[in-house]
């Protein structure tokens, strides 16, 4: 990825769109957020009547079948378009904070807090979710008043372009939102352009690369990276909920999911009914890899093998045809347990306590999600001592699809949140606006008696004792009497 990133342009074309979508966003953040609205509200519309056309572009990309596509693209789409109408009048209005929280030595002061939008974000989407990823970016960042630069993923730009098409017939300007090759190229000519922000979903390498580009210009990044998550069985688990869970997130889009299940921690309790159950689970589990992908398997799977873990089941035929795997006994610190591939495979290990969980679980360097099986009670706990960006209790995956959940990642995952009342507010500023309407004593001549007022204004209003307050209320009250009789 790196090289590709090295390929840099000219990025005239860029240059030359930049001005246009900048003219188009002034106009667009000045129109009453109800019409913004309301473009959005046209947009889920045609969302809902165009399934077939978005499967059939989602499909050039993805090899899933059309449930699958409709579920964890266009549904999950749609219903980001209704949660953003829905929170943005509150989220995005202007913010007047109680005056209650004012020090009174600053009364006569108005305190407003404003949300502007960023100005041009790029978006660069994934290539394992095309539609459902980018597209929720694209929503928020219009919604807050944004213009927009999606930069599509490998085999992106069929949804991308449906996308774009549905936007503009629901009233969204062609300057407004605009969408690029799939170079990776484009991300350092729109850099060099002129960006606001760059929003980018990728491996880690990916979104290293684009900081250092995007360092270039000082132009903030969010960026949701690689995952290697966990999934937890304590004692208290039901087994086959969790095995059937765990085989429906690793079969998910062909292990094509970054929240997929990858390293699995069983409390020793329960590790050989787990593993029976895991194993009938995922029997029937195939997809088939590129030949890089499996190769790179075949080495993790083999170095693991080497520091004393046990193939389950498994295998990889020459095409590349791969059943998903299971290894017992996997180390902490061998690189299958940190590895951020897109490939049907359960590292497990064993845990005697929670807290060895913990530590097992901080061995690998990414933070994006986790699931944990077993009492609400117990989960609860755990999930309080994990970092991560989101946890499930009791499932994988699909929850987080729910368009309240802000996701982002920690560590090696990333940073920033997209989605979410959270990931809206990414896509805008703060801006304060103090207004002085009276009590202007600052702007006096300065007088000998102000330390003196001072220190006793600090004591009278933040010791902790009733005595001291009162000390230093009546040393400031005394200076100011001092300071008014000398006036």
């Amino acid at each position: 990825m790196a090289t590709a990133f090295a390929s840099r342009t000219a990025g005239a074309a860029a240059a030359e769109l930049v001005a246009g979508a900048r003219e188009a966003q002034r106009a667009w953040a000045g129109l009453p957020l109800q019409r913004r609205i309301r473009v959005i509200r046209e947009l889920r519309d045609g969302i809902a009547r165009n399934t077939a056309s978005l499967l059939q572009a989602v499909g050039e990309a993805r090899h899933s079948s059309a449930r699958e596509v409709l579920t964890s693209e266009i549904l999950p789409l749609a219903d980001a378009c209704k949660f953003a109408e829905k929170i943005a009048p509150k989220l995005l209005a202007s913010n007047r904070p109680s005056q209650r929280l004012r020090p009174f030595w600053l009364a006569g002061v108005k305190l407003e807090i404003a949300r502007d939008p960023l100005g041009l974000v790029l978006v660069v989407g994934p290539s394992n979710y095309p539609l459902f990823i980018p597209g929720v970016q694209v929503i928020q960042a219009l919604m807050a008043g944004n213009a927009i630069v999606l930069k599509p993923g490998h085999g992106g730009s069929a949804a991308a372009a449906v996308l774009r098409e549905l936007a503009l017939a629901a009233g969204v300007p062609g300057e407004l939102f605009q969408v690029t090759s799939e170079a990776d190229s484009e991300v350092y000519d729109w850099l060099q352009a002129g960006v606001d922000k760059v929003v980018v979903t990728g491996s880690s390498s990916t979104g290293r690369e684009i900081l250092r580009m995007a360092a270039e210009t000082l132009t903030p990044v969010t960026a949701e990276l690689s995952g290697c998550d966990a999934a937890f069985v304590l004692a208290s688990a039901d087994i086959e909920t969790a095995a059937r869970a765990l085989a429906f997130g690793l079969g998910l889009n062909a292990s094509r999911t970054c929240m997929r299940p990858h390293r699995v921690l069983v409390h020793r309790s329960r590790s050989e009914e787990s593993l029976r159950s895991l194993q009938r689970q995922v029997m029937n589990l195939q997809t088939t890899l590129d030949r890089q992908t499996a190769m790179l398997l075949q080495q993790l799977i083999s170095g693991a093998e080497r520091e004393g873990a046990r193939v389950s089941c498994g295998y990889i035929d020459h095409s590349g045809e791969t059943g998903a795997f299971v290894l017992t006994s996997v180390s902490p610190r061998s690189e299958l347990w940190a590895a951020d591939i897109f490939a049907p495979v359960l590292a497990v290990a064993e845990f005697e306590s929670v807290a060895d969980a913990v530590r097992m679980h901080a061995a690998c360097p990414y933070a994006l999600s986790a699931s944990i099986f077993g009492s609400e009670g117990e989960a609860l706990q755990l999930a309080g001592n994990l970092n991560v960006g989101s946890v499930v209790i009791n499932d994988v995956i699909v929850p987080t699809a729910d368009p309240r959940v802000p996701f982002g990642g920690r560590n090696e995952s990333g940073f920033g949140t997209t989605r979410g009342a959270e990931g809206l507010l990414e896509f805008t500023r703060p801006k304060a606006i103090c207004v002085r309407r009276s009590n202007y004593k600052h702007l006096e001549v300065p007088h000998a008696a102000d330390g003196q007022m001072f220190r006793g204004l600090i004591q009278a209003t933040h010791s902790r004792g009733w005595r001291q307050r009162t000390s230093g209320l009546v040393s400031a009250l005394r200076a100011i009497v001092t300071r008014n009789r000398e006036r």
